[in-house]
């Protein structure tokens, strides 16, 4: 037979190699199955390419867990370091058994892990705590909470995550720092006064959800700065009362609201929402009866500023990395190991926005087409962009 009608091997779908291997997808990868080799050509003209990388395991809830048995980013190594102390202190959950058994976990030397630790420990030190070299017009907090064990009880902890934004539109982590569920004034307090401290000065507006405590904090360390409350956090709050049915509505109306082009007009908008729906959903009137001062701070900033403050969307895919980490992790051994885990993820992050920034000003010419028909679009295609 010649080699051009002899029969060639296709790659298998996901599933078939699933059920030929026998062993979860997860457990398969962080075993280091041995590849099947390059991929061979279809016989039939397809455009279709087959996978030349691994699938990502698919970890608890829906997350994805990178391959551990050869860790090489920060955020590998600081992962594994939380997995090997949680196995070794008899404190994980049953996919933390799963994931050190098959990384070899058991046969590892306590010390060693507890050198390695404390020397992430140092690097995450450093780097929270560090001096800032340049002033920050904006700001950014979050939080996201994890469960430690505290004497032996699953206890909930907030790692609490702060953005700074330049004019151009650059961001970087300036500070992190965990919050216990019972502190709220002094804590926020101490925190604003540490970035103070480290050079943060010249700072405008902080957006932030509700956090309690905050505002207080605030008025004492920086007095003239103005707070923002995330815009898309309040629409899904206020969404969260409404029926189903009614949620498509009521999210247009708000939405609309807050593209006016001035303050008044939003505050315009937002009365006839609260007319319109004042009798089909009380709650959400009642949630509009708060101040619209906090919501509406954008728009005293210069167009190009607004979507900087406006709503913590930018910080989604750092969110969302937190969120999967520590749902994979479940309950972590002691506070200094969430602090670990959390503050590499957000100094690769922060790492990765200086090398690659972002800049989210608008172009001259976009900008003059976006506000044609705003009464201010002859003085905003006329002013220089930096």
């Amino acid at each position: 037979m010649s080699p051009s009608l002899a029969p060639q091997s296709l790659p298998l779908s996901p599933t078939q190699s699933r059920r030929r291997l026998g062993s979860a997808p997860t457990l398969r990868l962080l075993m280091g199955t041995p590849a099947q080799g390059p991929p061979a050509r279809r016989s039939h003209g397809s455009r279709r390419r087959a996978l030349l990388i691994p699938l990502l395991p698919v970890a608890y809830r829906g997350s994805y867990v990178r391959r551990l048995l050869a860790p090489r980013r920060p955020v590998e190594r600081a992962l594994l370091s939380v997995i090997q102390q949680t196995y070794l202190a008899g404190a994980s959950t049953r996919t933390i058994d799963a994931l050190a058994e098959t990384v070899g976990v058991p046969g590892t030397n306590p010390a060693v892990v507890e050198a390695q630790a404390h020397d992430w420990d140092r690097r995450v030190e450093a780097f929270a705590h560090r001096r800032l070299r340049h002033g920050y017009p904006y700001l950014m907090l979050f939080e996201r909470t994890a469960l430690v064990r505290t004497a032996g009880e699953a206890q909930p902890a907030s790692i609490v995550v702060a953005v700074a934004i330049a004019e151009s539109g650059d961001r970087e982590v300036v500070s992190l720092a965990i919050r216990a569920t019972d502190t709220h004034t002094t804590f926020w307090e101490t925190f604003l006064r540490d970035l103070k401290e480290r050079g943060l000065t010249g700072l405008e507006v902080v957006t932030s959800d509700r956090l309690a405590g905050l505002l207080a904090a605030l008025a004492s360390v920086y007095p003239s700065t103005r707070w923002q409350r995330c815009r898309e956090s309040f629409i899904a709050q206020a969404l969260a009362t409404i029926p189903q049915d009614g949620r498509s509505a009521v999210e247009a109306s708000l939405r609309a609201a807050f593209a006016q082009p001035d303050a008044q007009g939003a505050v315009a908008a937002l009365a006839g929402v609260r007319a319109r729906f004042e009798f089909a959903f009380p709650e959400l009137v009642a949630a509009l009866e708060a101040p619209a001062g906090a919501l509406l701070t954008y728009f005293y900033l210069p167009r190009t500023d607004r979507r900087l403050v406006a709503s913590l969307n930018g910080l989604a895919s750092l969110q969302r990395e937190l969120r999967q980490s520590c749902q994979l992790v479940g309950i972590f051994p002691h506070e200094q190991a969430l602090l670990r885990l959390a503050g590499t993820i957000v100094q690769e992050m922060s790492d990765e926005w200086v090398a690659y920034p972002r800049r989210r000003r608008r172009r001259p010419t976009g900008g003059a087409v976006a506000w044609a028909g705003s009464a201010s679009a002859g003085a905003w295609a006329s002013r220089p962009v930096a």
